[in-house]
């Protein structure tokens, strides 16, 4: 079932890009990412309650390290999402994506760095491969 999810994932963000490089390039950036969150935010909340997630919602279970985490990553998404805001405003729709989708290869060079997962040529020959191929749609 994840890779359904992986997909539609995929095809999500590919939507969203073209809406946001067709129709709200002439905004400002920071407000338009403002609102996008806001948005999201909404629904998630609205989700939480239609399938009952916050009944019996205790913070003590949660630890301070997964909430440090949980900061860490919200200042990261929302740095992403306002940078690929003003990508998508200032640059080519095909060159910021490309660019976008190495996030990929980010993760597995960082995971090699910080979480000293292992790799095999073959992650590396896939990883270059991704690199060519971000270029190559790029131009």
């Amino acid at each position: 079932m994840w890779y359904i999810y992986a997909i539609i994932s995929g095809l999500s963000s590919a939507l969203m890009a073209i809406i946001i490089n067709a129709k709200l390039k002439e905004h400002d950036a920071l407000l338009m990412t403002s609102l996008f969150c806001m948005i999201m935010t909404t629904l998630f909340i609205i989700a939480c309650f239609a399938s009952k997630k916050f009944e019996g919602l205790s913070l003590k279970n949660v630890l301070m390290t997964d909430v440090i985490a949980l900061v860490f990553t919200g200042f990261f998404a929302g740095l992403g999402y306002l940078s690929y805001f003003l990508a998508l405003k200032h640059g080519p729709l095909n060159y910021v994506v490309a660019i976008d989708r190495l996030s990929v290869v980010y993760v597995a060079v960082l995971s090699i760095i910080i979480l000293q997962s292992k790799f095999n040529i073959w992650h590396i020959v896939g990883a270059v491969c991704m690199v060519i191929g971000a270029y190559l749609i790029g131009i």
